[in-house]
């Protein structure tokens, strides 16, 4: 370079054909894009740029270690929330069939005691209907606001109704799918041939009762979750009765829901699912109201118009009679076990004596123990041959030993029954002759 020359137009120009060449490069691959994209689509999301935001210039600009400086931050899509999601059906109208009939008994039942269950009718099956359930559904239904809400008492009411559609939904289902084939061709005289006997095989049914099961079993999703939810927050908050009665009643809808599900496949059980998403919706702060039980009425027979009057009796009245009763009978059973019982406790049980234990008197052939008497069998022959006061030695000698245990008596006898002596506590040695024996104060000491 001459002195006197910047170089400032070499430069600009080297720099003006380096941007040229960037630009030609560019346009190339851009083409390149444009043709693959016809071929393969999948290419433009592959060579898509992400873009660069405001909020991305920002955190540029900011540098590591500062505050980004304020951008507009980008506006997300939400994607809907099974609570955001659209009910597939509406739940009062797909029970309003019965609801109906639910409500038209609860209303006849009112008279029966609060204690009660109620037992109804749906395709031959029986629904029950518990006192706590049947409290429950009669402030819904019954109420002049009347409806179904969206709140738990109205879980208890739709879980009674899901259960008599599911009864009658089965029903439905087997006759459907039913399909009755004869099992022979005609007879040669033209009548059909009885012996073989008619084959029933199972079809699928048509769609639109399929599809009742199917949403039965949604809702019932639903509703099982929906309450676990409430006992949840029952436990929670401390209000544990609510959450034993509704955990008691939660099973009726999972055994309803036992006899649909052999009757959906893979696809079914999916779609039941994703309508169940749609349908749960239980507020947080959902409180079943709390039942306060009727009083009992006692009814009397007014005299003048002959009409049944409800009258009350106080408590205070009926509770100190209660007392009373409950006392004497106490009182009453103390006395009896003292009677009969304690006795028999007290009492020292009394040893059994053997022949073994007497083995040494003379004429003795067979004990029998009693407690508290002894029966003492002699032969009859030796017995004979002895003097009176010798007898009366032998029953004096086995008395001793029997006084001592706490015997009071004891009767002498020989092979055949016959009584020849006997001894008592109270009157001692008695010896009975032959002769003597029809006299009872013959033989006396």
């Amino acid at each position: 370079m001459r002195r006197g020359e910047t170089g400032v137009p070499e430069t600009l120009e080297k720099l003006t054909d380096e941007t040229s060449a960037a630009a030609e490069a560019e346009d190339r691959n851009e083409a390149a894009a444009a043709a693959a994209v016809e071929d393969d689509p999948l290419a433009a999301i592959l060579n898509t740029e992400p873009e660069v935001t405001d909020a991305d210039e920002a955190a540029e600009l900011s540098g590591p270690g500062e505050p980004a400086v304020d951008a507009p931050a980008p506006v997300l899509e939400e994607t809907p929330s099974a609570e955001h999601l659209e009910p597939p059906f509406d739940r009062r109208e797909f029970l309003a069939p019965y609801l109906e009939p639910i409500a038209a008994a609860l209303e006849a039942a009112e008279e029966l005691d609060d204690d009660q269950e109620l037992v109804l009718q749906f395709a031959g099956e029986e629904v029950r209907i518990d006192a706590w359930a049947r409290s429950i559904a009669a402030q819904v239904l019954l109420d002049e606001d009347g409806g179904v809400g969206n709140d738990s008492a109205s879980r208890i009411v739709e879980a009674i109704a899901l259960e008599a559609k599911i009864r009658e939904d089965l029903a439905r289902y087997r006759i459907a799918s039913s399909l009755a084939l004869p099992g022979g061709g005609p007879a040669e005289d033209g009548q059909a041939n009885a012996d073989v006997p008619v084959e029933t095989i199972r079809v699928r049914a048509p769609d639109h009762i399929q599809q009742d099961i199917i949403h039965d079993a949604a809702l019932g999703f639903a509703l099982l979750s929906e309450m676990q939810r409430v006992i949840d927050a029952s436990v929670v908050h401390g209000r544990m009765e609510q959450a034993k009665a509704l955990s008691a009643f939660r099973p009726n809808v999972s055994h309803a829901l036992i006899g649909i599900r052999e009757l959906l496949d893979e696809q079914d059980r999916a779609v039941a699912q994703q309508m169940a998403e749609a349908l749960r919706c239980v507020p947080d702060d959902a409180e079943l109201p709390e039942i306060q039980p009727r009083r009992r009425r006692r009814r009397r027979m007014s005299l003048d118009s002959g009409t049944v009057t409800p009258t009350v009796r106080p408590a205070r009245e009926a509770s100190p009679r209660r007392v009373r009763l409950m006392v004497m009978t106490l009182i009453g059973l103390v006395g009896l076990w003292c009677a009969l019982i304690l006795p028999r406790l007290l009492q020292e049980r009394l040893p059994e004596f053997s022949l073994s234990d007497f083995r040494k008197v003379q004429t003795v052939i067979a004990v029998t123990a009693r407690p508290p008497s002894l029966y003492v069998t002699v032969d009859a022959n030796a017995w004979a041959r002895l003097k009176r006061r010798q007898k009366e030695n032998v029953v004096r000698e086995i008395a001793f030993d029997l006084q001592r245990a706490g015997y009071t008596g004891a009767r002498f006898m020989t092979a055949n029954g016959r009584t020849v002596a006997q001894w008592l506590r109270a009157r001692g040695v008695e010896i009975i002759d032959e002769r003597q024996e029809g006299d009872p104060k013959a033989g006396k000491p």
